[in-house]
């Protein structure tokens, strides 16, 4: 029956508990501590961690040459998409119409 019974002494075992609990104490200890959300967000831990490949460029500081005068602002429209008349409305089955 003694085979079952694990070999681990209560010293040792005390022993590794002692490691652990001063191991999470010293990592907490060294983490940051943040006490409100403006804290987390003026922070730089965690924020765009991007491969070392990937270069940081400014907002619209774009890596080609453009040029701007050429580039129309759309009116917010789709042309390839016709607008849905009553009988589609009737067809799809809403209730009440258009209005």
């Amino acid at each position: 029956m003694s085979n079952f019974h694990s070999t681990l002494s209560r010293r040792d075992f005390m022993k590794s508990l002692g490691v652990v609990g001063a191991g999470l104490g010293t990592m907490s200890a060294a983490a940051p501590v943040f006490h409100d959300l403006d804290e987390v967000t003026s922070s730089t831990l965690g924020i765009n961690k991007n491969p070392w490949w990937v270069k940081e460029r400014d907002f619209k500081n774009p890596t080609v040459p453009m040029d701007w005068p050429q580039i129309t602002r759309h009116a917010g429209t789709f042309k390839t998409l016709p607008r849905p008349t009553v009988a589609d409305f009737t067809k799809a089955g809403v209730v009440g119409g258009t209005s």
